[in-house]
């Protein structure tokens, strides 16, 4: 069951997150391989508006947060074509190969299945998380696209720069970009495993009991333990029991750490 709730946790962070450039090094082409990360700022000039500082000759510096990026490609082609869309002020490619952190990976795919998860899986983990290029089916598991830290995909039907760039940024800025026709799969998805493997259980996907989660909301709203095994029908050590059992659980220090916790994680 750990296995179940470490999938929908981190499903459930990606469904919320979908409410919600620097001078480029000359890509090497024989790579198939290169990263990119938050690097700090680079310093770049434009010119120089009447409410901005300029030097002497008309032109005013402006710091721009360097984005590191990865791109992976299954031929010399696609990585050509993906380095020179992200040849912007802003984005610096690197060589996987130097080990370099990355806070994006740009992994471009005919089509997106079994084989896709278990690339990811062998790559380095990028800071941020995997963009995926690919045909404009899904045929992967969603909850190991999650766990693997995929957070935006482009279908190749619409790709353009302005949208790799974008999603690029999005993801390095730790938000999530995705097609409808995904989001509506990853929601089907959320949807069939509270069905058919949490519900039975009497689980929930954020882990809590039905049980658990009267008694948070219940705390939250500021009844004492007394009040909340009279509204329960259950004694007050139950309840005691149950708040006991989330704190060592999560780790939780008091039983108003565990009302807020549970609050900012957005359980209850």
């Amino acid at each position: 069951m750990r296995d179940v709730f470490a999938h929908m946790l981190a499903v459930l962070d990606l469904t919320l997150a979908l409410s919600g450039h620097a001078d480029l090094d000359e890509p090497d082409a024989s790579a198939v391989n290169c990263r990119m990360c938050l690097d700090g700022e680079r310093r770049v000039t434009a010119p120089a508006s009447p409410s901005t500082p300029f030097d002497n000759g008309g032109h005013r510096e402006v710091f721009v947060q360097v984005v590191r990026v990865a791109v992976h490609a299954e031929d010399a082609l696609s990585l050509l074509g993906l380095t020179g869309a992200l040849d912007t002020p802003g984005t610096t490619l690197v060589d996987i190969a130097l080990g370099t952190e990355a806070d994006v990976t740009v992994v471009s795919e005919p089509r997106v299945g079994a084989a896709t998860m278990e690339l990811l899986r062998n790559m380095a983990e990028p800071t941020c998380g995997f963009l995926i290029i690919s045909g404009d089916r899904w045929n992967a598991d969603y909850s190991a696209a999650v766990e693997l830290g995929v957070r935006a995909v482009l279908w190749r039907a619409d790709f353009t720069q302005e949208s790799l760039l974008e999603a690029v940024g999005l993801v390095a800025e730790g938000q999530a970009c995705f097609p409808t026709a995904f989001q509506g799969g990853l929601l089907d998805h959320v949807s069939r495993v509270q069905r058919d493997v949490l519900a039975p259980r009497g689980l929930s996907a954020s882990g809590l009991s039905k049980r658990e989660a009267e008694v948070l909301r219940m705390a939250a709203d500021g009844y004492s333990n007394a009040e909340i095994s009279k509204e329960l029908s259950c004694s007050e050590r139950t309840v005691k029991s149950i708040l006991s059992g989330l704190m060592k659980r999560l780790r939780l220090r008091n039983r108003t750490h565990v009302v807020s916790y549970a609050i900012r994680a957005g359980l209850i």
